[in-house]
């Protein structure tokens, strides 16, 4: 008679043996990718956002860039239109300052409003201003646009005044019947005081509908970047930056190294200084050390002295009231622009 027990032995055996087996595992199953909302709802192209919603608080939104010559001079942000009076008072004390303009781009050109009121088709962003020897940087926010706050100087229309006070005082009074009125030395009031730009005339179409200064006389400013290119035509390396760098040394022998724009802002995000707060302390040294360098360069050794040398006086002086006029004279109903005001600082 058979066995039963060897019979369940032997089943239990091969289930065992069935178990011990490997079995390949199954497929897994792959989704297809999400496709992206390019919607500026997606957190996924915008890296604030996404930040935030992982719970990540960022204290500054703008980078804080220091460099090691800026610990020998002070950067001020100024927050009232009385501050901006008297920077312009102690700068026309002074007889010398620099203006350096941030703006929301390259676009100057000027259109008239159907009440015959200029305006350029970039805004300015705000005014950078240094004086005497260049220790301080002031930066005056106007056109600022930020989420949940107003950092711009008001009123406005104080600002502009002030700002225009001080072009004005730039300009000497020619005697009248001056055979050149436009460029002559024949003066009833000097200039009180000489403004000091980097490629001025980029600076003076933006000015130009605040000021009404249409001509400036050109004992009224001096112009570093004209200046460099009088001396060597061939320089292929004018901009404000790299003079700094190359020109100007701190105590400690220090090269002037200057914050790049795009420095100041995250990746992904687009490069428009006007969407920044100039509260931020990299914000107030990028603005500040345009005015300082723009003000140290013009008082080198080896640029307005050299350029204003019996050798090289009369061409600069003449190059200065030839750029201004290469823009000039279109009618009232038309835009007026030229390569020269659209190039690059």
């Amino acid at each position: 008679m058979p066995d039963d027990s060897q019979d369940t032995d032997l089943e239990a055996l091969v289930s065992l043996l069935d178990n011990a087996v490997a079995r390949p595992p199954e497929p897994r199953r792959v989704e297809a990718p999400r496709p992206i909302d390019p919607s500026p709802q997606d957190i996924s192209l915008d890296p604030m956002a996404a930040m935030s919603a992982i719970g990540i608080t960022q204290l500054r939104k703008v980078p804080d860039i220091t460099k090691p010559w800026m610990k020998h001079h002070n950067f001020v942000l100024v927050k009232t239109a009385q501050e901006v009076n008297e920077i312009v008072d102690a700068a026309i004390a002074s007889g010398v300052c620099s203006i350096d303009l941030e703006s929301e781009g390259l676009d100057n050109r000027i259109f008239y409003r159907t009440d015959g009121k200029p305006f350029t088709k970039h805004k300015i962003v705000g005014y950078c201003i240094s004086y005497g020897d260049a220790k301080t940087g002031y930066y005056i926010p106007v056109g600022h646009k930020v989420p949940d706050k107003d950092p711009n100087v008001k009123p406005l229309a104080e600002v502009e005044a002030a700002i225009t006070r001080l072009c004005r005082a730039a300009q000497p009074v020619v005697k009248p019947g001056s055979e050149d009125m436009l460029g002559g030395r024949d003066w009833e009031t000097p200039p009180k005081v000489v403004i000091h730009f980097w490629h001025a005339p980029f600076d003076q179409e933006f000015l130009y509908p605040i000021t009404g200064i249409d001509y400036w006389h050109p004992e009224s400013f001096e112009d570093g970047n004209l200046a460099c290119f009088t001396i060597n035509s061939g320089d292929h390396h004018l901009g404000l930056k790299a003079k700094a760098e190359e020109k100007l040394r701190d105590p400690e022998g220090n090269p002037y190294e200057m914050i790049e724009l795009k420095e100041l802002f995250l990746r992904g995000r687009d490069i428009e200084f006007q969407t920044i707060d100039p509260e931020e302390p990299g914000v107030l040294k990028y603005a500040g050390s345009d005015a300082i360098c723009t003000l140290l360069l013009g008082l080198h050794k080896d640029i307005l002295p050299v350029v204003k040398a019996k050798k090289y006086t009369g061409t600069y002086r003449l190059e200065k009231q030839v750029a201004q006029k290469a823009g000039h004279g279109a009618q009232p109903s038309q835009a007026r622009s030229s390569a020269r005001r659209r190039s690059t600082k």
